[in-house]
């Protein structure tokens, strides 16, 4: 192939039979780019008259903008543990408590079983259990409801005593927990 001239070549009949780019599929992307602005336009459009309309615009006043002013105050005047106690209270004071209680003895890495609200509502206690992420989300500490399998693994529970205060007790054998298990169980357990 020394004499062939590379100007000379003739293109293969691949290349000759390969249609050439047709400008109808440059424009249709283009065309899709125009339908996906209008859709998004229009998508715009529908939410601001949704927000626009009665109960929803009383309900977006209400609740998203008037949670928004109060987020800007809050966030120069609040520590973050003042805005947690504000924002949860009771919830979140008691169970900061139980959590202090604990880990100044040592027994911050325990698994903590928790009773049921029915139980402490009927012992006149106003603490509503938060669920155990929830509380872990507060306090660090991980707990357990008596419904979860992991129950039989708590080390500490919480209880009441009999004048309307909670108790928080270390776990001495498997039979002492059982039997509060099967306490906690005779009460619906929810949110």
């Amino acid at each position: 192939m020394a004499g062939t001239n590379p100007k000379k070549r003739r293109p293969s009949s691949a290349a000759q039979k390969r249609p050439a780019p047709s400008k109808q599929k440059i424009s249709s992307g283009s065309s899709v780019f125009h339908k996906q602005i209008l859709l998004l336009a229009l998508a715009f459009v529908l939410l601001v008259g949704y927000f626009s309309i009665g109960y929803t615009r009383e309900w977006f006043s209400s609740k998203i903008l008037t949670c928004w002013d109060e987020f800007k105050d809050q966030k120069n005047k609040m520590s973050p543990e003042e805005r947690l106690t504000a924002r949860f209270g009771n919830n979140y004071t008691i169970s900061k408590l139980l959590a202090d209680f604990l880990k100044k003895r040592g027994q911050g890495n325990k698994l903590i079983l928790m009773p049921p609200n029915d139980y402490l509502t009927q012992n006149k206690i106003q603490y509503k259990v938060p669920e155990p992420a929830i509380f872990y989300y507060f306090t660090g500490l991980k707990t357990v409801w008596a419904n979860s399998e992991e129950a039989h693994k708590a080390n500490w529970y919480v209880s009441t005593a009999n004048n309307g205060q909670m108790l928080v007790d270390s776990v001495m054998n498997q039979k002492q927990l059982d039997s509060v298990i099967n306490k906690f169980r005779k009460y619906k357990i929810s949110l």
